[in-house]
């Protein structure tokens, strides 16, 4: 194993942020949970002191770990506790991680909270910084949101 090192960049903070994902199911007290635990420490502390994780995406880390696990969407409705569809506006930024959410994949998948509170990366249409909540179908949005303006005597 590599010598453990301050998380000085962004970079070192993907490095000890992918050392963390292999070392997921190191048993706590062990060598590498004890090592999982320090880089967990060392990311925490870079994360609280930079940028609060500019550049590091939640969903992107879930993404690549379900891909790591042959993990399918239908795996993720099981953890979660939900449809196809919701799991689905998830993974395409159009839903955000609810509390019970971080909790059933900490829990179940054994995934980092120090991860899963990451915060979004920029909306993709916008480019906001963090997530903007879109209605997805037509009848849910106003008429300001369609550029019509509203009619009165309804």
């Amino acid at each position: 194993m590599a010598t453990l090192k301050p998380v000085r960049t962004e970079q070192d903070c993907k490095t000890a942020l992918a050392e963390i994902e292999l070392l997921i199911d190191a048993e706590a007290g062990s060598e590498d949970g004890d090592r999982r635990e320090v880089l967990t420490i060392l990311v925490d502390h870079y994360l609280q002191n930079h940028d609060a994780g500019a550049g590091l995406d939640v969903i992107d880390a879930l993404k690549a770990y379900m891909e790591k696990q042959s993990l399918s969407v239908d795996d993720l409705c099981r953890v979660i506790d939900t449809e196809p569809h919701e799991a689905a506006a998830l993974l395409d930024r159009h839903r955000v991680l609810r509390v019970a959410d971080i909790r059933r994949l900490h829990a179940q998948w054994r995934l980092p909270l120090e991860v899963l509170v990451l915060p979004y990366g920029a909306d993709p249409v916008s480019g906001k910084t963090e997530i903007v909540m879109k209605p997805r179908w037509p009848s849910q949005r106003s008429s300001a949101d369609l550029g019509r303006p509203k009619k009165s005597g309804r």
